[in-house]
């Protein structure tokens, strides 16, 4: 089958064997048949050259298309189904380490990450556990459902803190993380805002009627009681010490260079890491229309178009089709 793999000289499409040959529950209880997949700013850093070829992709909705001969029991208590529509989420967990069986599955000390250190989503099918599907609603299509996992990721900022009534809350991003955790948490705040550094998505957030401005012009009072920071940078991170308040809290969505921790330290600051959420409740977000994800699809590519989209900015969602 094809799929997009990276390897020493960098992402290409090539023929890798089909993972319904090995088909079992220690490689994968189920096979997915790819039907839309999201190509986004983790993938682009996943696609640097390396010596142990992976596939690429993280986000992704497909079709059960196998199930192991040993996990059916299983697949019929989750009620799925060869045919049933899912969503995955891209962290694998052991389900036996310390983290897992005490409740802190999501920071598994085995985990493994789909496009990263386990074949990942750009492939016709992909081999994984029972345990990271879940269905799609049969209002919701495929093009909207594909943007559960970004969107559990804005949610999960909603675990850490309480946007409702604070008065004041900034994100700080120029791209799609940004948008949706603006849509999500403005149905929360009204008085949530952008705060971008190049000025890229400033159409968007004007159609989707989002605050926005620009950090050059935005003043930095250090006023703001939440500041979520979508960049991770060192830059990013420091905007963020500027703007928010004293003993104001800072969700770090991104993590992508080290940054000075000294006005964290002098002004009492809480930061707080944010991973992905539940997918359910995302599926649910998306299906019941309380977010629009629409306007955010920038093109829609197939399989053999990867490796020169990875290679290109995007600010907006790139959806894969299945080949």
């Amino acid at each position: 089958m094809k799929a997009v793999v990276v390897g020493a000289t960098g992402p290409a499409v090539t023929s890798v064997p089909d993972p319904a040959v090995a088909l079992s529950s220690d490689v994968g209880a189920c096979v997915i048949r790819m039907t839309r997949a999201m190509l986004g700013d983790e993938d682009r850093r996943s696609a640097l050259p390396r010596q142990a070829p992976v596939t690429l992709g993280r986000a992704f909705v497909g079709v059960i298309d196998a199930i192991a001969p040993d996990a059916t029991e299983r697949a019929r208590d989750l009620r799925l189904a060869p045919g049933r529509r899912v969503a995955v989420h891209p962290i694998i967990r052991c389900g036996t380490c310390d983290r897992c069986t005490s409740g802190l599955g999501a920071h598994c000390a085995n985990r493994r990450t789909l496009g990263i250190d386990r074949d990942g989503c750009f492939a016709e099918r992909v081999a994984v556990p029972l345990s990271v599907l879940s269905a799609i609603p049969d209002s919701l299509d495929d093009d909207r459902a594909v943007f559960a996992v970004a969107v559990s990721e804005a949610l999960e900022c909603t675990r850490h803190v309480r946007v409702e009534g604070k008065a004041y809350v900034t994100i700080v991003g120029d791209g799609l993380s940004a948008l949706l955790s603006a849509m999500v948490l403005g149905r929360l705040n009204a008085a949530v805002r952008i705060v971008s550094t190049d000025g890229a998505i400033a159409n968007s957030t004007e159609k989707l009627g989002i605050r926005h401005r620009l950090a050059s012009e935005v003043g930095r009072r250090g006023d703001q009681h939440v500041v979520v920071d979508c960049h991770g940078t060192a830059a990013s991170l420091a905007l963020a010490c500027d703007l928010v308040r004293p003993r104001g809290t800072i969700l770090l969505r991104e993590s992508r260079e080290p940054a000075s921790l000294g006005a964290i330290v002098g002004r009492e600051l809480r930061v707080q890491g944010v991973a992905l959420g539940s997918l359910v409740e995302a599926l649910d977000l998306l299906s019941r229309r309380q977010i629009e994800v629409a306007p955010l699809i920038e093109r829609r590519i197939g399989l053999a178009d990867v490796p020169a989209a990875l290679a290109a900015p995007g600010h907006l969602a790139t959806l894969v089709r299945g080949d």
